[in-house]
């Protein structure tokens, strides 16, 4: 039987969080779009306790990345982000913005 905790964790999470459980990942994101030099997203399972789970977050200066198991790893100055998902909705697509 499932906890309400698991139910709440979307699958991709938790599909990435048994496939990348490296003990040096910080968290793990979905939802995830591009800002400028960082990402935003919906954060699981911080190890650092700062954010709960579902909490929305925008990480500071992505400084590398790499692939693990299938999964894109962002590193930044103090912390690695698994990205899960991306958001289907992308700065590109605003309203009023050109497409080229």
């Amino acid at each position: 039987m499932e906890s309400s905790e698991t139910r709440s964790i979307p699958l991709s999470v938790l599909d990435a969080m048994e496939k990348v459980s490296d003990e040096d990942i910080t968290a793990y994101l979905c939802a995830v779009q591009l800002d400028g030099f960082s990402v935003r997203g919906i954060i699981f399972g911080d190890r650092t306790g700062r954010f709960r789970d579902g909490a929305t977050v925008r990480t500071s200066t992505v400084i590398g990345a790499e692939m693990v198991s299938g999964y894109v790893v962002l590193e930044t100055l103090n912390s690695r982000y698994v990205i899960c998902d991306f958001s289907p909705v992308s700065e590109l697509f605003r309203p009023g913005q050109p497409l080229h």
